[in-house]
């Protein structure tokens, strides 16, 4: 949300009790999983794409595959807002296995879209 849009898509059908599990554990790592109607998720997930697009990221080839997991469920039916970036500016945050070319193709992706004052970096 705050720069490269969708980046990782992953889907695996799971047993409840592993679920479970799995949601304890990001309770217990400070990152609590909250519920949300799936027009909202499909929201957030939709103007993401597009946000981020716009700034020359576009999300993981297996985002519109996996997408389909939201059937019918109309992200139109959300009146949820959401603000990208960080005071209207894309934030660029490296990942802990981004390399330093990597790091410095994105921040030249980022200068050639938004010049050298468009965006923000953690780098």
């Amino acid at each position: 949300m705050f720069c490269l849009g969708i980046k990782d898509v992953t889907f695996q059908s799971v047993e409840s009790e592993f679920f479970k599990t799995y949601l304890d554990a990001t309770d217990d790592a400070g990152t609590p999983m909250v519920a949300v109607d799936p027009s909202y998720a499909r929201k957030l997930l939709r103007d993401l794409a597009v946000w981020s697009q716009s700034i020359g990221f576009a999300p993981h080839r297996d985002f519109a595959a996996v997408e389909r997991v939201f059937g019918d469920v109309s992200a139109d039916t959300s009146d949820a807002v959401f603000r990208f970036g960080r005071d209207g500016k894309p934030v660029y945050i490296p990942g802990p296995s981004d390399t330093a070319p990597l790091i410095r193709r994105r921040i030249e992706h980022l200068q050639k879209y938004l010049g050298d004052d468009g965006f923000e970096t953690a780098a």
